[in-house]
This record gives C-alpha cells, structure tokens and sequence, in this order.
C-alpha cells in the first residue's frame, strides 16, 4: 500500500509541536492530536489544550502485553487501525506482574512479558508505540495495567516508571498517563488509591507534563468512587462489559461522576460478559454506545487482537476484534481478515462516528479565496500544484514534506 500524504493547507503550519529529543518521529496524517493538542480538563470535560474544545475520542485497547497481545504491538498494526477502522486512540495494556482481576498473586505473567521483571524490554516497544502514534497523529494512552497498583513495591515501581516516561516524553501531546488499571480486592480503598494516584501523578507533573492523568476506581473501576485526586487535568476511569453491567445499573454513577466536574474516560469497554468469554450482547452494546454519544465519554474497546490463540491454555475471546487463531500483523492480513460479531459491531460503531480531522483541522488555519479544503494525495503524486489558487502565495512549514509552489517531498502533512 502506498503511503499517502495528507496536505489540509499549506498556510501557517508551524503549529507542529517539538518532539521529545527520544524519538524523531513526525506525524504523517492529519489526526485529532493536530487539532486538539494535548488533552486537559475543564470541570467534568476533557478538552483540548490548543482550542479548549470538548474532545471526544474512539478507539481501541490492546490486549495484555503478554505473548498473545504482543504481536499486535507494532507500528504496521496502529497505522492500519487508525487508518481503517477508524482509531482516534489506542490502549497500551502494560502488563505489571499478575494477572488475578482479584487483586491476587497466583496467576504470573511470563517474566520475559511482566514489566516487572523485564523493563528493559519495554524501552523499545513503548517507543515504537509511541512513534506510532505521532506519525498517526493519534493518542496513545500508557496504561499500568493491574490490579494491584498500590502494593508496596509495585508502587514505587510505578512512580519510577511514569516519572521517566513523563520526563523522556514531556513533550508530547499524544501521550495520555493511566495509572491504574483496575482496583480490586485488597486494593479496593479509595482513600489509598487516591494517595497512590497523587503520588505517581505528582511524579509526572514534576517532570513537567500536564497531559492528562486517568485514575482507576474501585471495583473493577466500576466508578464506586471518584473524585479527590490532587493535581490538574485528572480524569477517572470506567470500564464495563455490556454483557454483564447495563447502563441501568451504572450509568447513574458516570454521569454523577461528571455532573460533579470529574472528567470520566472509558478506557476499556467490550461486548460481551466481564470475562471476556461468549458473543456480543449487541443490544445492551448499543446502549451503552448510545450513552457514551449523549454523554460525550472518550472509550476504547477491549480489544485488538484474534479470538482463539494456541499459546499456553488460554481461551477463546469473544470481545476480540479479529475471528481466527492467527496472529494479525500485516496491513494485507489485517485488511483480509473476518471480524467475530464484537468486531463487527465496535468497526460500525467506530465507522459511524469517524471524524474527517484533515477537514476540521484545515478549517482553524485560513478562510476566504486563498485557502483549499483538505486534499490526499499519493506521495507518488509530485505536486499538489492544481489545489492552489491561482493569484495566492503559499508557505509550507515543513517544505521536506510540501515546497511553497506545492512540490511533493515525502510523507507528511
């Protein structure tokens, strides 16, 4: 597949951000990080830093970055998913330790997986991701995925990390920190949940990143609380499965959550019963779709993956994206692949809300007879010549990617 250009206007782009010294990546398309910038919060609303705009987000979560998700952790995979499905924002599901959704120790990820016990090996895939994501002008969202975050040693592991992190990546707009997954168990109070958050998101804060900061809740993040976080642009998080939790049942406690100026953030939703298991409950998915539109909730579904896998005794997903039992991660077998009747419903979902970001980010850079709608063209292409109006003059802010009489260098925007 050819790599496109997207070109919404060659005047006054030099909003392009600085990013940090760890990557050199640019972004190729137009997405919703040109248009929003990083995200903040204002009351019970996420907004964008760049226009103070309400932001409304789709997307995607990873599986656990474990031997079964980790295939999809590549860069050929996020551009296909922002591109087809489409994705505003995918979930970086950072396997800790554990697995046990009880909050327990006897369920061990693979150490070769567990960040844990290999960090190291993290580097370079959360760097890939990240790249990812500027290059698709998406967000990404680094998520401590466990249900322990709070435990001792776990916690300090965690500020560790999310300080270097927040300082590697302080200037990036797309990243979005998710400090924990889901309390559970022994690591239900929310008095030393809101202690841990202050103190890990204290951490990011003191290396200068103001990107919005998600918060899990108690039960499963079930919204049994929220609120009382120290710090700015702190939102909480809420996860369902329409299968098993309605909208009847916890909704009124979302929009309590936001009513009272929290921001909420399903990071994680699917279609199915809460283990995941069986097929989509399409009618109560439309109801909390349909809430999630009035109610105006970034989401990501659960998740991006196959629904059968071979590795060890795992079982059958039926919230997975893809059918079969293979690995997907090429663009030409993702393109080729069946969807299971979750995937089916999430890419109707994600299709029937898409948002032409190319068109809505032109529109904030120049009006009357000198500007041009958003055009897409090949990079084969050579000029963009023939969108200019005749009579104009035009400045590129990266004349790498377009020249100022609209020569085509490379891919970009």
């Amino acid at each position: 597949m050819k790599i496109k250009k997207i070109i919404p206007s060659l005047l006054a782009l030099a909003v392009i951000p600085a990013f940090a010294a760890a990557t050199d990546a640019t972004p190729k398309r137009v997405g919703p990080v040109s248009y929003y910038g990083a995200l903040h919060t204002s009351g019970g609303k996420i907004i964008g830093a760049k226009n103070n705009q309400e932001a409304v987000l789709r997307g995607m979560s990873l599986f656990w970055s474990d031997a079964t998700g980790r295939p999809y952790y590549n860069k050929n995979v996020i551009s296909w998913a922002a591109q087809n499905l489409p994705m505003d924002v995918f979930r970086f599901a950072m396997g800790i330790t554990y697995y046990d959704s009880d909050g327990g120790t006897s369920n061990k990820l693979d150490g070769s997986y567990a960040y844990s016990s290999a960090p190291d090996g993290y580097a370079g895939i959360i760097d890939k991701m990240v790249e990812a994501a500027i290059e698709n002008d998406i967000y990404i969202i680094l998520d401590w995925h466990s249900h322990r975050a709070y435990d001792g040693s776990e916690k300090s592991l965690s500020k560790s990390f999310f300080s270097e992190m927040a300082q590697k990546y302080k200037d990036v707009p797309n990243i979005i920190w998710e400090v924990f997954n889901e309390p559970t168990g022994s690591y239900n109070d929310w008095s030393q949940i809101k202690s841990y958050a202050s103190d890990v998101i204290g951490g990011i804060r003191s290396a200068g990143n103001k990107n919005l900061a998600l918060v899990g809740t108690p039960n499963w993040s079930q919204m049994g609380q929220c609120g009382g976080v120290s710090g700015e642009n702190i939102g909480y998080v809420f996860h369902f499965y329409a299968g098993t939790h309605s909208v009847g049942q916890y909704g009124g406690a979302v929009t309590s959550c936001k009513n009272g100026g929290n921001a909420v953030f399903i990071t994680e939703w699917g279609t199915t019963t809460a283990d995941g298991k069986g097929d989509a409950n399409t009618s109560a998915s439309s109801s909390w779709t349909d809430f999630m539109e009035q109610n105006k909730i970034s989401n990501c579904n659960w998740s991006l993956r196959q629904k059968v896998t071979t590795i060890g005794n795992a079982s059958e997903e039926g919230s997975a994206l893809f059918a079969g039992d293979k690995a997907l991660i090429t663009q030409a077998a993702l393109s080729a692949a069946s969807y299971t009747n979750s995937g089916t419903f999430v890419k109707s979902y994600l299709t029937s809300h898409a948002t032409d970001w190319a068109s809505k980010y032109a529109a904030t850079l120049k009006s009357g007879s000198c500007s041009f709608k958003a055009t897409t063209v090949k990079e084969t292409a050579g000029s963009v010549a023939s969108s200019l109006n005749s009579g104009c003059t035009y400045t590129s802010s990266d004349e790498s990617v377009v020249s100022n009489t609209g020569a085509i260098g490379k891919a970009g925007f």
